[in-house]
């Protein structure tokens, strides 16, 4: 399918080529595709996502396939991907692919921090909670709600490179944890022991 844009599309499900293929290293667009897009083969290209950003891919033929090569995996894992959801791919004569993510629902899924700027202020919280919990969850399954609300204290940008940087939220977890359990040591010493650091402190 070509638009007035000279654009050509291919729409599938991920589903439909092979569940594996979202954590593999690489991605194959159905055979007709290849004729499609005759001077993008054995080339570097990229994957451009809703919100604009690249991610650098090479293309081959693997079995009469088109394959996205050096790239792919990354791509799935920072769009957390899932079988089911439906990829748009649009290819311009620039040699890149434009890719629409479409959810299990039908519905168009943007990318966070794209989403965030269309959102009114009193939901930017919940969304940034609501992607927020399930990650604080896997490090601090016993105090997650808590965790996560004393995060979505900083600042947006920095909530969301959280989201982004699985070492950068452990860390910040780790130190959200520590603040806690200090707070929880404060509190469970008696008057007494209070008044006795004090006056060691002095």
């Amino acid at each position: 399918m070509k638009n007035n844009a000279g654009i050509s599309q291919l729409e599938f499900k991920a589903a439909s080529v092979e569940e594996i293929s979202l954590f593999s290293l690489e991605f194959y667009l159905p055979a007709g595709f290849v004729k499609k897009v005759p001077n993008a083969i054995d080339r570097q290209s990229y994957l451009e996502d809703s919100t604009g950003q690249r991610w650098p891919v090479t293309l081959s033929i693997g079995d009469g396939y088109l394959a996205i090569q050096k790239g792919w995996h990354k791509f799935a894992v920072d769009h957390r991907l899932e079988v089911g959801e439906l990829l748009l791919f649009s290819y311009t004569k620039g040699c890149h692919f434009v890719v629409q993510i479409f959810g299990t629902d039908g519905c168009e899924r943007l990318n966070l921090a794209s989403a965030l700027a269309y959102a009114p202020p009193t939901e930017q919280r919940t969304m940034l909670g609501e992607n927020l919990y399930p990650l604080v969850e896997q490090l601090e399954p016993d105090t997650a709600a808590k965790v996560t609300g004393m995060l979505l204290e900083m600042d947006q940008t920095e909530v969301l490179h959280l989201l982004e940087s699985p070492e950068a939220l452990k860390a910040k977890v780790a130190e959200a944890m520590e603040v806690l359990r200090n707070v929880s040591k404060q509190q469970a010493s008696s008057p007494a022991e209070q008044l006795a650091s004090l006056a060691l402190n002095e």
